[in-house]
């Protein structure tokens, strides 16, 4: 009788030669002898194909996104309208997105959108422990945007139209004291505005904060109050030194106001 191998070394034996104490091996082997298992066994190699189609359909369109966002970045004004919504909103970009709404650059035109961005802007704290020279630049950044602010309120087809609103914010631009064209500007038109909700001595403070700032308008505005005795006392002499000054700043009312007093 031939002497038998072991079991451990019948290597070319049918692994269902022998009973397999695995459960998992003896259900997967039931699997197999089902009608389920064999159509299993019979589209192994289409559903590869499947998974390898899909697996480069996947990676083909990942690389297609890739070189669109590439090709075609989100624009300007959104990153703009996405820093002046921070949480620390930047003062430029708040400007920027601001002056896109206003123009219709990068998107439809909105004038309600660009009178907030211009309000946030003019909201936004500036740091105390910045520079003299930086701080000044803010400041005057922050008068820009309230004056546009405030410009955007009183304008009479804007659909935000609210001249209270507006005055405050003239008021707030003129308080920051750049001393620049956006301050002097700021300061006539809170003037021009308080003449309905003010008195005269408020309105002639700010006149004389605008004629300070070299704003013409200002200057023949306080001069004119100044002739006829409204919230200040009546001083011709005064009156003519600031018509002089108005109509040497351009403004023709202020000289021909002169002429006449001459």
């Amino acid at each position: 009788m031939p002497a038998t191998l072991p079991r451990s070394l019948a290597v070319n034996a049918h692994p269902d030669a022998y009973a397999n104490p695995n459960w998992w091996l003896r259900l997967r082997k039931r699997f197999d002898h089902t009608r389920f298992g064999r159509w299993w066994r019979r589209t192994a190699e289409r559903r590869e194909r499947l998974v390898l189609v899909f697996g480069i359909s996947a990676a083909a369109g990942l690389v297609l996104m890739m070189v669109g966002l590439f090709l075609f970045p989100p624009t300007k004004r959104l990153y703009s309208v996405a820093g002046c919504q921070a949480d620390l909103p930047l003062l430029s970009s708040c400007l920027d997105a601001a002056e896109m709404f206003e123009k219709g650059e990068g998107g439809p035109k909105n004038l309600a959108v660009a009178e907030l961005l211009y309000e946030r802007a003019c909201l936004v704290k500036v740091i105390r422990d910045v520079s003299h020279r930086v701080k000044g630049t803010l400041l005057s950044a922050k008068g820009d945007a309230c004056l546009n602010a405030g410009r955007l309120s009183e304008y009479p087809q804007s659909p935000v139209r609210n001249l209270r609103r507006a005055a405050d914010l003239y008021i707030r631009g003129c308080d920051l004291g750049a001393n620049d064209y956006s301050y002097a500007a700021a300061c006539y038109r809170a003037g021009v505005l308080l003449r309905n909700t003010g008195t005269n001595s408020q309105v002639a403070s700010y006149f004389a904060r605008a004629c300070e700032g070299q704003n013409a308008e200002g200057c023949f505005e306080l001069g004119d109050l100044y002739s006829r005795g409204q919230g200040v006392s009546a001083d011709t002499a005064r009156a003519a030194g600031l018509y002089q000054q108005a109509c040497s700043l351009g403004n023709k009312p202020a000289c021909q106001a002169l002429g006449g007093q001459q």
